[in-house]
């Protein structure tokens, strides 16, 4: 895929000053907004006041116009260099949003902010939300047990709730080889009950994939619809996502993969951010309510850097989400990042971060990057703001690299359930 370069709209609509006139560097792109003067050089030297600066954009009437980032009080050129390094990291969309406006994008947005990208693990921080939904809606409640929802559920399985789904505390056996395998060729629910307990449900973290399956099962018996058919009609709508900007795997039994596979257009993502930037009101409703967003998004107890399916800064430490183990780690989830940052996240790189004390979102989807790429990007967009105070971020440090292991390998493929996983 392309790498992306920042775009940045030079100019504003009638009766907004812009950014002071300067040469630009070549790889800066103008794009004028409808309404505004046609050249860059036309713009006023004078900087915009405080009222212009608190603007804010409709991003629920799907609005993709660049907006001066000076308006919502960004300093243009920290914005340049956080987004060029970002468009540096293997990015196939990059967007930067505050007050819901777009103040920057990468170039290669103009071809793929409306095409299905895939989200991999950012698939499961989908799910929280369809399960925020529903739980909004009545249809369930965070610590109903998963038998209620769910036929032939023996005794010790009911014992795991949706909450425990939420936080990835089942307590059920966990082996990567064997999630990914049930997941492809058979039947990834059925795989997920007759599991065993390797915990008591609530009191570990394992960032496993098929329990989020179970979940997606779960919210789909309890609303009475098929899963995707729920999501789009009552979470998606609203949100003015329409079905082609969103699809989602099913396994071989028609079960709808939680834990990956999904795709959405950057676009979507963007709203999926303002969402959650909002507590769960959109366009003037609540669609999931402020309580489910607050915990989604904080330290739940058996792992401090993660909420519901989703990552937080809160946590000074925590477990990481290893595809091959579970590992310790002292730093934060997003170095650079202020401590109410949180989001969504996928392998290679996918994310969708949400900083409230900024009031920004940020979306990035391709491969993976430069060490230390978030951390300069983080660092530059809080340099860049100009209306408040942000703390300056702790010097990076780099994670330790994760080595292959007889130990990990042997955690991957359990040979104990693998003719399970493996059965169709």
């Amino acid at each position: 895929m392309a790498v992306g370069i920042v775009a940045l709209a030079a100019v504003l609509g009638a009766g907004c000053a812009a950014v002071p006139a300067a040469p630009l560097p070549p790889w800066l792109q103008s794009t004028a907004v409808a309404g505004a003067p046609s050249e860059a050089g036309s713009a006023t030297s004078q900087p915009p006041t405080p009222q212009q600066r608190a603007q804010r954009c409709d991003i629920a009437g799907g609005d993709t116009a660049l907006v001066n980032p000076a308006v919502v009080g960004l300093d243009v050129e920290q914005v340049q260099r956080a987004v060029g390094v970002a468009a540096q990291s293997g990015a196939s969309s990059l967007r930067v949003y505050r007050h819901d406006c777009l103040v920057a994008k990468s170039l290669a947005d103009t071809v793929t902010e409306r095409m299905r990208l895939p989200l991999w693990s950012l698939t499961k921080g989908l799910v929280a939300l369809v399960a925020g939904r529903a739980v909004t809606l009545g249809f369930a409640h965070l610590d109903d047990s998963i038998g209620k929802y769910l036929p032939n559920v023996d005794e010790l399985h009911s014992r795991i709730t949706i909450r425990h789904l939420l936080t990835q505390t089942s307590g059920l056996r966990f082996a990567w080889a064997n999630d990914v395998t049930a997941g492809g060729v058979g039947n990834s629910v059925d795989y997920a009950l007759a599991l065993p307990f390797d915990h008591e449900p609530g009191s570990y973290f394992e960032y496993a994939q098929v329990t989020v399956s179970l979940l997606a099962a779960v919210v789909a018996s309890a609303v009475g619809q098929p899963f995707a058919e729920f999501a789009q009609r009552n979470l998606f709508d609203p949100l003015g996502i329409a079905d082609a900007e969103v699809a989602w795997a099913t396994d071989a039994a028609g079960n709808t993969l939680g834990y990956a596979f999904a795709e959405a257009t950057p676009v979507a993502l963007g709203k999926i951010g303002s969402l959650l930037l909002r507590n769960g009101v959109f366009d003037g409703r609540q669609l999931i309510s402020e309580r489910f967003v607050q915990e989604a998004r904080s330290s739940s107890p058996a792992n401090p850097k993660y909420g519901f399916l989703m990552w937080t800064n809160q946590g000074s430490w925590g477990f990481t989400g290893s595809e091959l183990t579970r590992r310790r780690s002292t730093q934060r989830w997003m170095q650079g990042a202020p401590q109410d940052a949180f989001g969504l996240t996928g392998m290679l790189e996918q994310y969708v971060i949400v900083i409230p004390s900024t009031d920004m979102v940020i979306v990035r989807t391709g491969f993976f990057g430069p060490t230390g790429w978030k951390y300069d990007l983080m660092s530059a967009l809080g340099r860049a703001v100009q209306d408040q105070d942000v703390p300056t971020p702790a010097p990076y440090v780099e994670e330790p690299i994760f080595e292959v292991t007889l130990e990990s390998l042997g955690k991957a493929i359990d040979l104990d359930t693998w003719q399970l996983a493996s059965s169709p």
